[in-house]
């Protein structure tokens, strides 16, 4: 009983407490973040303690909400909360985490109102996406920092500054405006994609693949491409994304859990339907695009991996093309980490290596394991195992995924240092 109990508690820590954290804030005011999470937190411990004794509820997530509504009713009584109209907060308290009421494909949930919310433009473009990654999408420190390229003390900053930016500004907790909707929506939908990255090769833990975060990125989305002033050609392209990488998601693992590359995939198990809903939603992106964006290129080369029959079929040249076109949009380490590894296999490994050393010069990539983890294969295909070997450990000192770890000591044991 007690690990069924744990284990459920873990997957609604994971999959309710942004939600929930969200709809607290939302009747709270945005002052009261803390308190929000406090009870979401203190919610969940409950649920540790009572349902290891009584048993599981019927409704775990129903039980958890009026725990949490509780709590910050209790908070409301006992004036941690300094609220004006406390019996409007309570009414609302009571409507938001009672009904648990579904939501129309056509309106935004609580949680998405919380991500525009965060994603204001007085914040920085970085400190919005921290803050909200934290709050509303229930990352931990070092997930953002993952997900950042940078210090988890770095980003414990950003969110404290950021917070306090809020309560100072008195922002609200609402739709932006039409003239404001544009620079929210770029902030929206990189929150999305890295919540869904984070879903689909997580930074840390045992858990290498998080269908709860993957499942709730392309839940948030497809409310933005549904509406009528939120949608936008990155949205669609963004979500056929989406849809290419989780059509792969159950090849992606064998049954032991370790990872295979795409080398190594059955194909046969890639989800065909959720490939074709992907090619619906890029031809939805090219029709409403004057101008292509990044998602439009990131898109793209997914499409071309999943048409490829065999892997050695995938037009590697077509897309070092696409890496080239989506570095005039977006020249990051990670993009041209990417690119290396498409150089490599369209042109070889000295090829990769020499665009390899190109993305060395951006200080923050040093921190990323997957960075050594590229330089150490590419060593290997060379056959200077020495280099490899010390590459990989390099990698492997830097990486919290249980399961990516095991797979470069895989890697590293292949290496013949005679």
């Amino acid at each position: 009983m007690a690990d069924s109990v744990h284990t459920l508690v873990d997957h609604l820590f994971r999959r309710e407490s942004a939600r929930l954290s969200a709809s607290l804030v939302r009747a709270l005011g945005v002052r009261y973040f803390d308190l929000a999470e406090e009870c979401v937190h203190e919610a969940l411990l409950a649920a540790l303690e009572t349902w290891s004794f009584n048993g599981i509820p019927d409704e775990p997530a129903a039980w958890l909400a009026r725990v949490a509504k509780n709590r910050a009713l209790d908070a409301i009584r006992h004036k941690r909360v300094q609220v004006d109209h406390a019996t409007r907060v309570q009414y609302e308290l009571q409507q938001r985490l009672d009904a648990q009421a579904p939501v129309s494909e056509h309106e935004f949930d609580d949680q998405l109102l919380m991500i525009f919310a965060c994603c204001h433009p007085r914040l920085t473009e970085d400190t919005r996406i921290a803050l909200t990654l934290k709050t509303c999408c229930g990352f931990s420190v070092n997930e953002i920092a993952g997900a950042l390229l940078s210090k988890p003390a770095t980003i414990a900053q950003r969110i404290v500054r950021a917070k306090r930016t809020l309560l100072d500004e008195q922002i609200e907790l609402a739709i932006p405006s039409e003239s404001e909707r544009a620079v929210r929506l770029d902030s929206v939908l990189r929150t999305l994609y890295l919540m869904f990255n984070e879903g689909y090769a997580s930074h840390e833990g045992d858990a290498h693949i998080r269908r709860d975060l993957l499942e709730d990125a392309m839940r948030l989305l497809a409310m933005v491409t549904s509406s009528r002033s939120h949608s936008s050609p990155s949205a669609h392209a963004l979500l056929a994304l989406m849809f290419f990488q989780l059509a792969r998601v159950s090849a992606r693992l064998d049954d032991a859990g370790s990872i295979l590359l795409l080398e190594e995939q059955d194909r046969s198990k890639w989800d065909r339907d959720m490939i074709n809903a992907g090619f619906t939603e890029l031809q939805l992106a090219r029709e409403g695009a004057t101008i292509p964006t990044a998602y439009h290129f990131e898109a793209a080369i997914a499409a071309t991996h999943v048409s490829a029959p065999t892997f050695a079929d995938t037009d590697w040249r077509a897309i070092c093309d696409l890496y080239d076109a989506l570095m005039e949009l977006r020249d990051t380490p990670i993009v041209r980490l990417n690119r290396a590894v498409a150089i490599a296999h369209a042109f070889g490994p000295e090829e990769g290596l020499r665009a390899h050393a190109n993305v060395s010069k951006d200080n923050r990539i040093a921190q990323y394991h997957l960075f050594h983890a590229v330089r150490g294969e590419l060593y290997r295909r060379l056959g200077r195992h020495e280099d490899a070997i010390a590459s990989f450990d390099e990698a492997i000192a830097r990486t919290r995924s249980t399961a990516e770890r095991q797979l470069l000591q895989r890697k590293r044991s292949r290496c013949n240092p005679t």
